[in-house]
């Protein structure tokens, strides 16, 4: 049978292995909402990053260009995500997902 002072250091115990476990948690939640708020990927082609877009219904390539790359020459940029996705022309379609630079150079 434990005395009072072991019950009380195995309730100690585990209540700092919860906060361990909790702490752990939050952790591996916070690192993976920002992996993937942050979801950029190498295209294994030429080593340029980029992001991905699920095309609405709508949407346009110049639509795409201007709200996911500023500061830049939107006609190059619609170029650029043409020749990142294979496409021979600029018509897109609702569910499409389409490859976007991450910083156009």
């Amino acid at each position: 049978m434990k005395s009072g002072y072991q019950y009380r250091e195995a309730i100690k115990n585990r209540f700092n292995f919860i906060k361990i476990l909790k702490t752990l948690l939050w952790a591996l939640i916070i690192t993976m909402s920002i992996s993937l708020f942050f979801k950029s990927t190498a295209d294994g082609r030429n080593g340029e990053m980029f992001t991905e877009v699920v095309v609405l219904p709508g949407d346009t390539l110049w639509d795409i260009s201007r709200d996911n790359v500023t500061g830049e020459n939107l006609q190059k940029v619609v170029s650029k995500i043409m020749k990142m996705n294979n496409l021979d022309g600029p018509d897109i379609y609702p569910g499409q997902k389409l490859r976007i630079p991450v910083s156009f150079r």
